[in-house]
C-alpha cells in the first residue's frame, strides 16, 4: 500500500537559453498556482523564468517548486505502473 508520494528532484539548468518540458497531470506552484501540459524555462538576470505553453510568465524565482497534486488519480496510476515494472524486472531476473 502507498501512503506517501514519491519526492522527485530534478534540476541543473546550466547554460542553456530555453528548457522546454512537460507535466503528464496537474501540478502545483507553491503559490497554488496549477500546471499542466507543455512548459518554457529560461534564464532572466540571475533567475529562471517559468513560462506556459502560451508564452506567458507563471512563476519567476532561483529555484522552482513543482509538486504533484495531492490526491491525483494519475500519481496512483504511475505508480503503479512503475511498481509493476519493477516487479515484472524482479521476476524475470529470478528465472
Amino acid at each position: 500500500m502507498i501512503n506517501q508520494e514519491p519526492l522527485l528532484a530534478v534540476g541543473i539548468y546550466e547554460r542553456e537559453a530555453e528548457t522546454r518540458g512537460a507535466l503528464n497531470g496537474r501540478f502545483v506552484l507553491p503559490d497554488k498556482t496549477a500546471l499542466s501540459g507543455e512548459f518554457s524555462v529560461m534564464p532572466n538576470q540571475d533567475r529562471l523564468l517559468l513560462m506556459g505553453k502560451d508564452g506567458h510568465e507563471l512563476a519567476r524565482g532561483a529555484e522552482m517548486i513543482v509538486e504533484y497534486e495531492h490526491q491525483s488519480p494519475q500519481l496512483v496510476q504511475d505508480v503503479a505502473q512503475c511498481v509493476r515494472f519493477v516487479e515484472d524486472f524482479a521476476a524475470s531476473v529470478r528465472k
